[in-house]
């Protein structure tokens, strides 16, 4: 018998699953339940250590249940709780709490400063600015995200760190800062990004460092010089991906000294001996985009390595299926054998669409109870779609520092590239069916289509709910790619904007900001990061409404082309969406990004660690699970998800290599448990 209201002879048992009890508050009482409210105050007496868990459960039913002063509560996140918690409870209240603010006062934590100050006060908090400027990074932010503006008091500090200084001048000052460039000018990469994005001529006093930094020297040679950088490319050669990038966008021809570089296989290992900074993706980035022709050596390369079992063999497969697809552009049957052996299914489903572009009875059969099965069934669809193979034109080559952009109409095989790209994100399993289920629909509606059936209309928005480091930004841009492969946006390309890019400072000025943003935007998707902060929630007077009118105005004038997606966390894109009556009816679809866990941490590191060439001894293996598994149990509101995978990682790096340069006897790829930072 089906339950549509309240269900008391269940609800003892309700209350004892705290994600079911939190569920029904919000959807069958839709508001406080104080029976609950007792049993979590009488579980918190008995609960010792446990105490942070029923905190936790008292947050969970406090998001449902709407804003409320629960004392209880409040004394369990101030005892049990942390910085993460107490921001939660503030920014469910909808306003400042006085005992959480001394909490963090007294904490001393500057990034939490600073997030307090710009997610609750959503204004400058001079109780904290003393404590805030100890932190270069949290200044920086502070001034950034709060004052919107130059901070003066904190200028001294900032200008004598090279890499914070040029950050604070791209994104502060906007122009050019003379009191810290000589600061800067011992920041290789930052000076690079400085010349390109501040000054935007070359600065001949800073060549002299930059041209020993090989990443910074490349995109110094192909951003601002905009030619060859002789003096530098013995430093460019040691820079992995970037010496690709180099020759392909500086050089624009075959670089003999890079291709020794990026070939030299073992026959008796079946290794590829590469410098430690490049990766097998280079060597077929190079064959396609430098030498755009066949590669015999890399051909001998690819087989070998991928007889390796596991990562290391998928990922030379997965190279073998691009190398294939792009220098080679026919079948490659001595590849065949290895992707059906192993079986390697992402190479599987890049090779059919790439290559194949038609069913594969042989790779259907390895990738059985495979989850890629799904990917696969995409392509048939596809080419189901578009029956034919249209003749391959070679796309246009991109500078290095926009591969990642995608600024025109996809190839008609991309789909499954993109999703392979997504699955190869850790974790993110709601996310990747929710966008599997976007394109499997797309494609049937056009089927549909063209068959003379009906189609219903889809909206093209989409809400992301989740906390920071959880990817975003990376899945929008895949987003886009996606919507233009499916032929529902003519580009795809990805417009990032920010408060500040739609509201501007004076009356009847927010409107013709937001509209710019929004052309830009056109036959793409525009990203609205904390979106929420267009509707605060105690302010009429906001300029944010009128962005969002605009807003919703243009995307019924360009339904067709553009598509929005806005985000961030969820209890506030509950009060945007509420702002205004027609967000709503736009925004249908909710992807919630969910938290990383420890062991998805783990496997962040170690993809991170493989990247450079590092490995990871079994201790601190052990020693970094324990270590996530005491973030996310903290949930601190310094806790970034992936970012604080990669802040730990290079802290790591920087450790380890201070522990080698004192001992030259340590090996210099291995990854001890010593070697991370203990806070």
């Amino acid at each position: 018998m089906a339950v549509n209201g309240p269900f008391a002879e269940g609800e003892p048992a309700i209350m004892r699953v705290s994600w079911i009890a939190a569920e029904y508050t919000k959807a069958v009482l839709q508001g406080r339940w104080p029976a609950y409210e007792a049993y979590l105050e009488a579980e918190l007496q008995t609960a010792g250590d446990d105490g942070h868990r029923v905190t936790a459960d008292m947050q969970d039913y406090m998001r449902f249940a709407g804003q409320l002063r629960w004392q209880a509560a409040e004394e369990a996140i101030l005892k049990f709780g942390d910085v993460r918690h107490v921001l939660t409870y503030a920014k469910q209240l909808g306003q400042r709490w006085e005992a959480g603010e001394n909490y963090l006062l007294d904490l001393s934590k500057a990034n939490a400063l600073v997030d307090y100050a710009h997610a609750v006060i959503d204004g400058r908090w001079p109780q904290a600015e003393a404590i805030i400027q100890s932190d270069l990074q949290a200044s920086l932010s502070y001034a950034r995200d709060v004052i919107g503006n130059r901070w003066p008091e904190a200028e001294a500090a900032l200008a004598s760190d090279g890499d914070v200084a040029a950050q604070y001048a791209r994104e502060v000052i906007k122009g050019r800062w003379e009191a810290a460039e000589a600061a800067i000018l011992t920041a290789p990469r930052a000076a690079a990004t400085y010349a390109e994005t501040v000054l935007k001529r070359p600065w001949p006093e800073a060549e002299s460092a930059i041209l020993h930094d090989g990443i910074a020297a490349a995109c110094y040679a192909e951003r601002v010089l905009e030619r060859r950088w002789p003096d530098a490319e013995a430093a460019i050669l040691e820079a992995g991906d970037a010496a690709v990038s180099y020759a392909a966008a500086v050089i624009g021809g075959r670089w003999p000294a890079l291709e020794s570089a990026l070939v030299q296989l073992h026959d008796s290992r079946d290794e590829w001996d590469m410098g430690p900074n490049f990766s097998v993706d280079a060597a077929v980035r190079y064959a396609d985009e430098v030498m755009k022709a066949p590669w015999p050596a890399l051909e001998t390369g690819l087989l070998a390595c991928s007889k390796k079992s596991g990562w290391r063999g998928a990922s030379y497969a997965r190279a073998g299926a691009v190398y294939a697809a792009k220098v080679l552009q026919r079948r490659w049957p001595e590849l065949e054998e290895r992707l059906v052996g192993e079986p390697f299914p992402d190479a599987i489903v890049s090779y059919v669409a790439g290559v194949i572009k038609a069913p594969w009875p042989d790779g259907e059969a390895a990738l059985e109870g495979a989850p890629e099965l799904e990917n696969y069934t995409l392509v048939m669809l596809q080419l189901e779609r578009e029956p034919g193979t249209p003749e391959q034109t070679a796309p246009a080559k991109p500078h290095f520092h926009q591969a990642t952009k995608t600024t025109g109409p996809l190839t008609s095989n991309a789909i499954p590239d993109i999703m392979a790209e997504l699955d190869a994100l850790i974790g993110l399993g709601t996310v990747k069916a929710e966008l599997r289920r976007i394109a499997a629909t797309a494609l049937v509606q056009e089927r549909r289509k063209q068959q003379g059936l009906k189609t219903g209309a889809s909206s093209l928005h989409l809400v992301f709910t989740g906390n920071p480091g959880t990817g975003k930004t990376t899945v929008a841009r895949l987003v886009g790619r996606i919507y233009a492969e499916l032929g529902l946006l003519k580009r795809g390309h990805l417009i990032e904007a920010a408060y500040s890019d739609l509201v501007a400072d004076y009356v009847g000025q927010t409107s013709g900001k937001t509209l710019a943003r929004i052309l830009d935007a056109e036959d793409g998707v525009l990203f609205i990061d904390e979106a929420y902060k267009l509707a605060p929630p105690h302010s009429q007077a906001d300029f944010g409404r009128e962005a969002i009118e605009t807003l919703l105005v243009e995307m019924e004038n360009r339904r067709d082309r553009l598509a929005v997606i806005v985000a961030g966390y969820p209890r506030d894109m509950e009060r945007f969406l509420n702002a205004n009556t027609g967000l709503r009816s736009r925004f249908t679809r909710k992807i919630p990004f969910e938290d990383y866990t420890p062991a998805e941490m783990i496997e962040i590191f170690r993809s991170l660690a493989a990247e450079q060439d590092y490995m990871l001894t079994e201790p601190a293996a052990e020693e970094l699970l324990g270590r996530f598994a005491e973030m996310t149990a903290r949930n601190d509101l310094g806790f970034a998800n992936g970012r604080s995978v990669r802040t730990l990682f290079e802290r790591t790096v920087e450790l380890h290599s201070m522990r080698r340069a004192e001992d030259q006897s340590l090996d210099l790829s291995t990854i001890d448990a010593i070697d991370i930072p203990i806070d």
